[in-house]
């Protein structure tokens, strides 16, 4: 499921444009990674990691 298909069905993601972490769509690139942050509906922050090979 892409990220436009999640935020019609109420995920907040958490974008960040900070030194070394910046987002794009919703997706930092880290390294061989890419990672995505979101709130689920308690408030916690939660993230998911993809290892690139």
């Amino acid at each position: 499921m892409c990220g436009r298909a999640l935020e019609d069905r109420g995920v907040r993601f958490q974008d960040f444009e900070l030194e070394g972490l910046k987002t794009v769509d919703h997706i930092a690139q880290l390294g061989n990674e890419r990672a995505a942050w979101f709130t689920d509906s308690e408030g916690n922050v939660l993230c998911l990691h993809e290892v690139m090979r």
